[in-house]
């Protein structure tokens, strides 16, 4: 199926690999650029901090985490490809009755299942650094209170000792 895919891309030419990595060099490139030249508008960098915050990757340059982010959305737009063309060539794909046809068509829905579960750990992605920032946060306050509680108790039998009962 992917070399249909391949071949409908891009024919049977050796350069085929060559060509796919420098399109995507120069999808990566022309991403840049545009951020790049909006690097100085304030606007952008306080929606990147904001973002950055959210995330809770404060530690992060913004130089790395907008390359990380630029990674992560052609990873999400390339899974999101394949989704769809698995999902299209399932859909087209004729009802199997030779053996030869039944293994291609299992092997069509574990890609689907395949490239679906890969598609769904990319967008989980944000939702996890999101929950360890929370967790992170979670932490400090308990242990935060915990000090605090110590010191309640503390203060309270200190108090209790110099109380002087009458009889």
């Amino acid at each position: 199926m992917l070399t249909t895919i391949w071949s409908w891309l891009w024919g049977n030419s050796p350069l085929a690999p060559l060509a796919l990595f420098a399109l995507a060099f120069l999808a990566i490139a022309l991403i840049l650029q545009l951020v790049g030249a909006t690097w100085e508008r304030a606007r952008f960098v306080e929606r990147l901090d904001g973002l950055r915050q959210a995330l809770g990757v404060t530690g992060l340059p913004r130089g790395v985490f907008l390359a990380a982010a630029a990674i992560w959305l052609i990873l999400l737009g390339l899974f999101l490809a394949g989704v769809v063309f698995v999902l299209w060539f399932v859909l087209i794909s004729p009802q199997p009755h030779a053996d030869e046809a039944t293994r291609d068509f299992r092997f069509l829905l574990a890609q689907l299942a395949a490239v679906t579960t890969v598609l769904g750990a990319v967008i989980a992605l944000p939702v996890t650094l999101n929950r360890l920032r929370l967790t992170s946060e979670d932490n400090a306050t308990k242990a935060a209170a915990l000090y605090n509680e110590k010191i309640n108790a503390a203060t309270t039998d200190l108090h209790a000792q110099r109380q002087v009962t009458i009889v």
